[in-house]
């Protein structure tokens, strides 16, 4: 064996190695491995798993299997003085070798061999890739030059950055499959993300939202806390805006768990560290409403409705809420503009509806759900079902019967599984004459809804108007069973029976009364004298009205612009600025509309629907 002689070798300890090499070639000692080596044994110890696609090793296999025998050759490759030889076979051992441990054993001495041949920059690379893949490896500095040592630490620098630029660039892989709605992708991604950089705030965050639309809401959870828990530990890492997201979310999954005032604590302090994020306001005014506090669920609503006027579930919200409290103006405000902004939302249409009908506008509340009903005609949304019911009850409630019918079909048709829609059809059939048709429409509400008594007191009282008593009596005693506290059903059962016991009193009761009935003298006294009507004078009303139109928000009346001290206006609680809406339930468009409709109630009052201040109020006008 010829001694090696291509680079000087530094006073290091592996000199002693060299010079134990040169002994084993005059036949002193067997020759050793190079810096770094570990014996067969160390290897079948080894924790590691196996990465994928490479099939476990047993101890036979690297004892002596083809990896031993490799790593043989590379080490007499070594010992021969070959070193660009024993640099190949260690890369190549690496590439293949089924141990995390020994793969970066093998790097960091093929390195090394590299740096003995002068080529530091090439075994700053493979020190750099072998730390990419392991950074927690450590070599045996005492078997090392401190000039090696030193490159070592600045692989470990580089590998650093190089798993933080990976594990960015599969953070942003991950990031747009979740966009993109493709959440298994987002999750292989993320998670690789995380295995580079285990501490990353923003991928444990991104894989926590994948939980979520997962459905995975025990995970999620789990995962937001710990973005916490992160950023308590190292507080400058983490922005406010994403842990106001981080709190928004928590906030949503306790939401959703009925857990309010958990809930409103994350977002309210998410609404502190970000307060122009409408999304949070958003969700903390639901939540707030949920706790019961409604007016400060509306203060949150309209703020989120502020920061972003636009969005068409904020202000469905904001109007909902507005209707609740009765402020109807502010309610058709909100939904007006929105329904501008979403013609094509029939949720919105819906919303506006309600309002409007608040508000007195009946008119523009008929032609708004007729919106709804023509933009959901499946019922995709619900709002075509709730709009056709909703005018169908109005214009049953107006005597209406055609259009109450026209669109008490349309829900039928949207929901035939729904008795209600039934129910209504039906009421509206009955109401209009169309009995048989009523009672067929009520017979399919009872199908579809057989545990509603008031639908089976419905369909008896069709029934009874129809004379088929016997069947009619069946129903009322189904209600009665349904329900024991059903009052008309028991009554109506009551009159059922004592009118069949009646009939059970034969013809010849009948005749006999009828008999008696004719012998009777006819009554002679005579009638008093009819006193004569007095029509008293007309009394003023004492105000002077303005017939008003706006046109935006559909409201017609007539405005109170003065009152006369002590009059009649006043003294029955009108103010000035009132909008009356209408007088005895009819709209009022012109001042003499009112004044005549005074001047023929005689002692009869007069109920008045008033605008005031944006809230309805009611006045009573009395005559005399």
């Amino acid at each position: 064996m010829r001694a090696p002689s291509l680079l000087p070798f530094p006073a290091t300890p592996f000199l002693l190695l060299f010079l134990t090499l040169l002994s084993a070639a005059a036949g002193q000692t067997a020759p050793s491995s190079p810096p770094g080596g570990v014996t067969s044994e160390d290897l079948i110890d080894s924790p590691e798993s196996t990465p994928p696609g490479v099939a476990p090793l047993a101890p036979g296999d690297v004892a002596e299997g083809p990896l031993a025998t490799q790593e043989r050759a590379a080490e007499q490759a070594f010992m021969d003085g070959d070193l660009t030889r024993a640099v190949v076979l260690y890369r190549e051992l690496a590439g293949v070798h089924p141990l995390l441990s020994e793969r970066s054993r093998l790097r960091v001495t093929a390195a090394w061999l590299d740096f003995q041949l002068g080529n530091a920059a090439g075994a700053g690379q493979e020190l750099s890739a072998a730390l990419v893949e392991d950074p927690a490896h450590e070599p045996r500095a005492e078997i090392y030059s401190p000039e090696f040592m030193a490159l070592f630490q600045n692989a470990q620098r580089d590998a650093t950055q190089e798993r933080e630029r990976r594990a960015a660039r599969l953070l942003k892989q991950g990031v747009d499959a979740l966009t993109s709605g493709d959440t298994a992708t987002a999750r292989g991604r993320i998670e690789e993300s995380l295995t580079l950089a285990p501490g990353s705030l923003r991928a444990v965050f991104a894989l926590a939202q994948v939980d979520l639309r997962d459905a995975r809401t025990d995970a999620a959870l789990a995962g937001f806390e710990r973005v916490l828990a992160l950023e308590r530990g190292t507080p400058d890492r983490l922005p406010r805006e994403l842990k106001a997201q981080t709190l928004n979310n928590i906030g949503v999954i306790y939401f959703e768990r009925a857990q309010f005032e958990d809930s409103v604590q994350a977002l309210e302090e998410a609404s502190r560290l970000d307060s122009r994020d409408p999304r949070v306001w958003f969700n903390l005014g639901l939540a707030r409403q949920k706790l019961g506090l409604g007016s400060a669920g509306m203060d949150a609503l309209r703020t989120a409705h502020e920061l972003d006027r636009r969005d068409a579930e904020i202000s469905s919200e904001l109007g909902r809420a507005y209707c609740g409290a009765g402020r109807w103006m502010e309610a058709v405000a909100v939904l007006l503009e929105a329904t501008q902004a979403h013609p094509e939302s029939p949720t919105l249409w819906q919303e506006f509806a309600s309002a409007q009908r608040g508000l007195g506008n009946h008119e523009g509340m008929a032609t708004s759900l007729g919106k709804a009903i023509a933009l959901d005609p499946s019922n995709t949304t619900g709002a075509g079902y709730q709009a056709a019911m909703d005018l169908a009850q109005f214009a049953l409630d107006a005597k209406n019967f055609g259009q109450a019918i026209g669109a008490a079909e349309v829900a039928a048709r949207m929901r035939p599984d729904q008795g209600s829609a039934w129910a209504l059809l039906g009421l509206s059939q009955q109401a209009s004459g169309r009995l048989p048709e009523a009672a067929q429409s009520l017979e399919k509400a009872v199908a579809v809804a057989p545990d509603r008594a008031d639908i089976a007191h419905n369909l008896g009282t069709v029934y009874l108007a129809q004379r088929r008593y016997p069947e009619a009596e069946v129903t009322f005693r189904r209600a009665l069973e349904i329900d024991p506290a059903a009052a008309e059903s028991a009554a109506a059962l009551a009159r059922l029976e004592a009118q069949r016991e009646e009939t059970t009193k034969g013809k010849e009761g009948s005749r006999r009364a009828t008999a008696a009935a004719a012998a009777k003298p006819a009554a002679t006294a005579a009638q008093p004298p009819r006193a004569a009507t007095v029509r008293p004078k007309p009394l003023e009303l004492g105000a002077a009205l303005a017939a008003v139109d706006y046109p935006p928000l559909g409201i017609r009346g007539l405005l109170v612009e003065s009152l006369v001290p002590g009059g009649l206006a006043e003294l029955s609680g009108l103010l000035v600025d009132d909008l009356v809406l209408r007088a005895g339930g009819r709209p009022l468009t012109q001042p003499s509309a009112l004044i005549s409709m005074l001047a023929s109630s005689g002692d009869i009052p007069i109920q008045l629907s008033v605008l005031r201040a944006g809230k309805p109020v009611e006045v009573v006008l009395r005559g005399r």
